[in-house]
């Protein structure tokens, strides 16, 4: 008796992980991201397109951020003003281990950058294309300087992206 409730315990839950991870169809590539190989089409955008800017975590739609906690591994966010985990040494496991400094959206393109706790706090930009709600890609970048407004992210990539680790470290993790 005991076999068969584990078991079907087990499936139960081994079907509830697909389940929640179907959701999850976008996989970094970690590889086009670090060579800048989009860069082109989202600094084009960045350039061109007109945003709606928000500084609170609850603005952003549901769908972006089911996506963005799909890629940064449910990264949770508090709000500029909210407390954070600023350092690797977690003292309160309750708080968010990142912290919003910005966002904006056009039509197809959403604009994120927030503070990363940790051994050397830096600034992360996440650059997510959607096509009705889709997330079709991405391109993410690392940073010490916070980048408030679109015209900053601009300069950032334009003043670094030929620099050697101008852009990113040969880790991507968000």
């Amino acid at each position: 008796m005991f076999r068969k409730v584990f078991i079907t315990i087990l499936i139960l839950q081994f079907a509830l992980i697909a389940n929640a991870q179907s959701d999850c169809y976008y996989k970094l590539d970690k590889e086009k991201i670090l060579a800048n190989k989009n860069l082109d089409i989202f600094f084009k955008k960045l350039e061109t397109d007109s945003f709606i800017i928000w500084n609170d975590k609850d603005k952003i739609p549901a769908y972006i951020m089911k996506q963005f906690n799909c890629i940064s591994d449910n990264a949770k966010l508090a709000n500029p003003s909210e407390k954070f985990e600023e350092n690797d040494f977690v003292t309160d496991s309750t708080l968010p281990g990142r912290q919003l400094i910005f966002c904006a959206k056009s039509k197809n393109l959403f604009v994120l950058t927030y503070v990363h706790g940790g051994l050397a706090e830096h600034i992360h930009i996440v650059l997510m294309e959607f096509e009705k709600e889709k997330l079709v890609d991405v391109w993410c970048g690392v940073n010490i300087d916070e980048l408030k407004d679109i015209k900053e992210i601009i300069s950032f990539i334009k003043n670094n992206r030929d620099k050697e680790d101008g852009l990113n470290t040969n880790i991507i993790e968000l």
